[in-house]
């Protein structure tokens, strides 16, 4: 996705409008997004055994969904927003 600049900054390896934000995120974070609980419940316990796979279904649904909404935007996506806030702002002080 990207390879080190000169002077030690980065460039983008491909186009911005080829690069989503989920395609950034999964080039620096690894693993579910959503923290699972390091211990196994106690089969003892009418909850805890349980909750672990109800909570499981919950956090790979709203994973997905995190996914595929980073995946509907682009970099360049990002970059045209930044500079319509930047003209706002400087539209707002003439």
């Amino acid at each position: 996705m990207v390879h080190r600049g000169r002077g030690g900054g980065w460039s983008l390896a491909r186009a911005p409008r080829e690069i989503t934000l989920y395609d950034a995120y999964t080039a620096v974070e690894a693993g579910p997004v959503l923290a699972r609980h390091a211990h196994p419940p106690s089969d003892a316990c009418p909850v805890g055994r349980h909750m672990q796979d109800l909570l499981e279904a919950e956090f790979r649904d709203a994973e997905q969904a995190m996914e595929e909404r980073l995946g509907r935007t682009t970099i360049a996506h990002l970059v045209r927003q930044v500079l319509d806030r930047e003209r706002e702002v400087a539209e707002s002080k003439r």
